[in-house]
């Protein structure tokens, strides 16, 4: 488990009570949780900053955003393109 989350309190994980009881609980037990995975994950550079394609069976095509419009993706698409099909997705979805 993440020493650096253990020192976040699950009251401010969450606002409900129930859920702060159970996260607590899963730390004594040594659960893992999503809080910890989270926590412990690097975010991919490329894909923070939605500059990578996993739209079709060809790629994925990943973007350099210090030099954007040096290449596109195998369909054409350049940065512009996917970061906009990639912000469309998320909408759609609803986690914009």
């Amino acid at each position: 488990m993440s020493k650096t989350l253990e020192l976040i309190k699950p009251e401010d994980l969450t606002m409900c009570e129930s859920t702060a009881q159970m996260i607590t609980k899963a730390r004594v037990d040594g659960v893992e949780l999503f809080f910890d995975r989270a926590s412990a994950m690097k975010p991919c550079p490329i894909g923070e900053q939605s500059a990578c394609c996993k739209h079709c069976a060809m790629g994925p095509c990943r973007m350099n955003v210090n030099s954007p419009y040096d290449k596109v993706g195998v369909c054409g698409a350049t940065i512009d393109t996917i970061v906009a099909r990639n912000f469309g997705r998320m909408v759609a979805a609803g986690t914009a």
